[in-house]
């Protein structure tokens, strides 16, 4: 095996001594269209995943929720019986209300989230470490993100004016959670304040908008249709991801776009890599003669074309994962208005595994693709 592999290395070295502009090129057009495919990639991803993170970082290990039909929410009392049900295992009451944050610097729509202690509970990790800011503040009013208070020029202990419909309330910064604690997450459009203050802001006293919900182990779907049976007249008995599917859905155009673009950047990518080998498919044609005739087995030259494959694809994956970051940190600033609109979204990029080897699955196909039709046609 050794061997076998010493004896190709020294076939892709001849490749290289003879042709280094042709495989330079080719690695070029492998790595511009893997740079297009995962630039496009990180930008269709970040719209969802920042939402996922929101939603997950403050439901933590609850699976399910009871959420309001209108603005106008429901009795907060409808928690405690949900607590009283068999088989829940942790629950808590939060009211959200869409916000504007205006400090000394500028202002920033915010969704603010109202909640108690219950929802530590739940052990998510956004909603954990507000919660832990707020026992910690003396007063116990407003926490925001790092980039936010930035953003409008406010800091702890300082006045912000909130902006709740058509009231104007002014409170104290209690503390602005930095992204070492609450990762990305901190570029999210989010505020928190404890539930009896966001009540008495909107003016509904009493009132809640949801209410997330941990099930015992194994008993989900029991819990479901309970929830169902019981409150599923007037309130939305659901999954707690429900909104990140609905989410999925606003952004199918989106979706649709990144797929098209995807394909063009993989057939850009082969079309540039097949150019660059096609330069050297007359060198290429007398080296798979020249095996032949020193009776090579047709194993030892299919595999001497698809190691030149590989390390083209291996060359060009590094090369277009490192453009396509730089790319997509200039090209991903802004959210499509209508989707941002109706979600909490941040700017953050969002940089999933699945992205990346989306990439390098299209950087493998094109430079096996490119490496193998000019050989097809010699």
């Amino acid at each position: 095996m050794i061997e076998y592999l010493r004896t190709l290395l020294l076939f892709y070295r001849r490749h290289l001594r003879v042709q280094p502009l042709r495989e330079l090129m080719a690695i070029a057009g492998v790595a511009a269209g893997v740079a297009l495919l995962f630039a496009v990639q990180v930008a269709h991803h970040s719209i969802t995943g920042s939402f996922e993170e929101i939603s997950h970082g403050v439901a933590g290990k609850a699976t399910l929720e009871l959420a309001a039909r209108g603005p106008e929410g429901f009795d907060q009392r409808v928690s405690k019986e949900v607590e009283r049900m068999p088989d829940v295992q942790a629950a808590a009451p939060i009211l959200t209300q869409p916000i504007v944050a205006v400090g000394p610097g500028g202002r920033r729509a915010l969704t603010l989230v109202g909640a108690t202690e219950q929802v530590t509970a739940l052990r998510g990790r956004l909603s954990s470490e507000f919660q832990r800011a707020a026992e910690t503040s003396q007063r116990g009013f407003l926490l925001l993100t790092e980039p936010t208070a930035k953003a409008i020029g406010a800091r702890a202990g300082h006045r912000v004016t909130v902006l709740v419909g058509a009231r104007t309330e002014h409170m104290t910064l209690d503390a602005a959670l930095p992204s070492s604690k609450i990762g990305p997450a901190a570029e999210s459009p989010i505020a928190a304040a404890p539930l009896a203050v966001v009540q008495n802001m909107a003016g509904l006293q009493g009132r809640v908008t949801r209410v997330l919900i941990a099930p015992k182990p194994g008993r989900e779907g029991q819990l479901a249709r309970a929830l169902k049976a019981r409150f599923g007249g007037t309130l939305n008995a659901r999954p707690v991801d429900t909104e990140v599917k609905l989410l999925g859905n606003a952004a199918a155009s989106e979706k649709q776009v990144t797929l098209l673009f995807s394909a063009i950047s993989l057939v850009a990518g082969i079309i540039l890599a097949y150019n660059a080998l096609l330069l050297a498919s007359d060198e290429r044609r007398r080296f798979i003669v020249h095996l032949i005739k020193r009776g090579a087995p047709d194993s030892m030259i299919v595999a001497s074309l698809a190691f030149d494959a590989l390390i083209l694809g291996l060359a060009g994956c590094v090369l277009g994962l490192l453009a396509g970051d730089a790319l997509s940190l200039l090209a991903y600033h802004s959210l499509p208005g209508y989707i941002a609109a109706a979600f909490p979204i941040g700017g953050q990029r969002v940089l999933a595994a699945q992205t990346i080897l989306i990439a390098i699955a299209g950087g493998m196909v094109a430079a096996f693709a490119a490496a193998a039709l000019p050989a097809l046609a010699s």
